[in-house]
């Protein structure tokens, strides 16, 4: 190679440059780094990646790994408002005052709309009156509030659109016969062609009619998959999975327009209709199961969560119509072992029929989860 004066040449797996003009030989030792060095290596992680380390350190309270993810993920998108909003919440749980303004000011010229949020975040309660942070939270709401007249103001409202869904059929499928229905809501970020084949084969063999609707508010993930999907828009000020109540309210409607819409299409038993969630699907599962008053045969909520006091006793009362299976990993760093315990007492407590079914691997769907579901939707299909 003859690249600016200088030739290159291999003799015995020793790289030897010779400085052109200089009559100059360095012998240099290929290092282990460059040696396992390949075109596959050079790739940076994909962004979703690193956002799932940011947020899972976060919920297990390593605070330092978060901040330190979140600030891999803006090496790769500089000015990302809620990156930059969340490395700033990670400085202030770490104590660091003036990071922790520093990062917000910045989240704000970057485009974080929501001027309150920092108000009713408690994230910040530890730095609140800190000097430095007080004058960065006046200088990021001016500089917001001079860009928001050119800009607008943003108003949500509720609407109808056309949504999708899949639905696999039995193997043998027969439309004039009625078959059980699992409605299968996937995680955080995923979408149903995703989530569809973990279950597909298994429902399909079983002979159960399986829907996997998709989550109503898109979301970017990755270079490589940019769009997955949510069920749910976060409460500001939360630990990023506390639904707003509105959006909380819209998706449990959702979850009883697609039975309505696969009631039209097939033939449904709506005496074994089953509903079942992964992570943020979980949760939904959990609130559309309980607040379904027996609408359900069974509810399934896989490395899930739910908010005893988001319910009535009425509510539960109802729920009790329904029999729960609650799968989860004790290894699962996103939704800890300790909230499954504490949902699955919380729903023995109030009366409902609750299973406790743990499995190995994390926040993940694994083959034996995939068949004690399965098998578990089989017997009580049989009572």
């Amino acid at each position: 190679m003859v690249e600016g004066g200088m030739n290159v040449r291999r003799i015995f797996g020793t790289a030897w440059v010779c400085l052109a003009g200089a009559g100059l030989w360095a012998a240099q030792k290929l290092p282990d780094d460059l040696r396992r060095l390949t075109p596959e290596s050079l790739g940076a992680r994909p962004a979703g990646e690193i956002q799932r380390q940011a947020e899972e350190a976060y919920r297990a309270r390593d605070y330092v790994e978060s901040a330190r993810a979140y600030a891999e993920l803006l090496r790769r998108r500089p000015n990302a408002p809620l990156a930059l909003y969340n490395l700033s919440c990670c400085y202030a749980l770490l104590g660091a005052a003036d990071k922790a303004g520093l990062f917000l000011e910045a989240a704000f010229a970057a485009g974080l709309e929501d001027l309150a949020l920092p108000d009713r975040d408690p994230d910040f309660d530890g730095v609140r009156g800190a000097p430095s942070f007080q004058a960065s939270l006046k200088s990021a709401r001016e500089r917001a509030a001079q860009r928001e007249p050119k800009e607008g103001r943003r108003i949500e409202f509720p609407a109808r659109a056309m949504e999708r869904m899949t639905v696999l059929e039995p193997e043998g499928y027969d439309p004039a016969r009625a078959y059980p229905l699992v409605i299968g809501l996937h995680g955080a970020g995923s979408s149903p062609e995703e989530f569809a084949p973990f279950f597909g084969p298994a429902f399909r063999k079983a002979g159960v009619l399986f829907c996997t609707p998709q989550g109503q508010y898109p979301v970017a993930v990755a270079a490589e998959r940019p769009i997955g999907y949510l069920w749910f828009e976060a409460e500001a000020g939360t630990d990023r999975r506390v639904p707003r109540p509105a959006s909380r309210k819209l998706a449990e409607e959702y979850v009883t327009a697609v039975l309505e819409a696969v009631k039209t299409t097939h033939k449904v038993d709506m005496d074994r209709v089953y509903l079942m969630g992964f992570s943020q699907g979980a949760f939904l599962a959990y609130s559309a199961g309980i607040r379904g008053g027996g609408a359900f045969r069974g509810v399934i909520p896989i490395g899930g969560w739910l908010t005893p006091g988001d319910f009535s006793p009425q509510e539960i009362s109802a729920a009790r119509a329904s029999e729960f299976l609650v799968c989860h990993s004790p290894q699962d760093q996103g939704i800890p072992m300790a909230e499954c315990e504490t949902s699955v007492e919380f729903l023995r407590k109030g009366g409902v029929p609750v299973s406790l079914f743990t499995y190995e691997g994390g926040h993940v769907i694994s083959p034996p989860l995939v068949r004690k579901i399965t098998d578990w939707i089989s017997e009580t299909s049989r009572r």
